[in-house]
This record gives C-alpha cells, structure tokens and sequence, in this order.
C-alpha cells in the first residue's frame, strides 16, 4: 500500500525474523503525522482525523505480532499527543469507505503519503 500516513516498515526479511526498532519507527512515523495535524493537513471526516496504517501482514513475523503492533500504535498516539477515538479502528464498512473516499480525494496530500524512495523510483 502506497498511499500510508504510517508505515509499520514491517516488511523486510533479512533471513531472520524481528523489528528491534519497531516501536522507534512508529513513534517517529506519530510524531511527522502529529504534525501534519498540527497544520491541518489532514480532512476530517465524521468528526474525526482518518490516519492509513499500512503493514506487511503477509510477512508472517508481523502477522504473528499483529495485536502487539495495533496496541504499540495506538498507545504511541496518545504518546505523540494524537488523539485517539474509544474504537481506535474502523468497524463500520460505511464509515470505513466514507472515510477512505475522503482520503483517496486528498490529492494534496499524496506525495507525503508515498514513501520517497517510490516516489524517486516511480516519478
């Protein structure tokens, strides 16, 4: 997925399987979204700020970890200061297309969303 606010970058194989760095990398990753809020970059949608969490859950390190990564993610939001609803995930399928129509519209804001090394590969 290339349209991502946070990138779990779970998906590497280095012939071993672990992520000593994961919870670095999701507070760094908080931290440039919590300024992207700051400057209302992001739409709201439903009185709420949709933000895309991509991970690799066909790596089977992350799939196994799925729970440990959703849990690390939304408590590193409440440490970067992002405001977390009480049902931190989409549950609803209108709400989640609503949302994700709102996002896939945001045109201004889909370079940010591609990681560079993509953008300098496919552009």
């Amino acid at each position: 997925m290339l349209l991502t606010d946070v990138s779990a970058n779970d998906g590497k194989d280095r012939g071993f399987k672990a992520s000593p760095r994961r919870r670095w990398h999701l507070a760094a990753e908080l931290a440039r979204v919590r300024e992207c809020i700051k400057r209302d970059e992001l739409p709201v949608v439903d009185s709420a700020i949709p933000v895309v969490a991509a991970f690799h859950d066909t790596n089977t390190y992350t799939a196994e970890l799925l729970p440990e990564y959703l849990q690390m993610l939304v408590e590193l939001a409440g440490s970067a200061g992002i405001e977390v609803s009480a049902q931190p995930y989409f549950d609803d399928c209108t709400a989640l297309e609503r949302a994700a129509l709102v996002r896939a519209r945001d045109t201004a804001q889909r370079d940010p969303m591609v990681p560079w090394w993509w953008r300098w590969i496919l552009w």
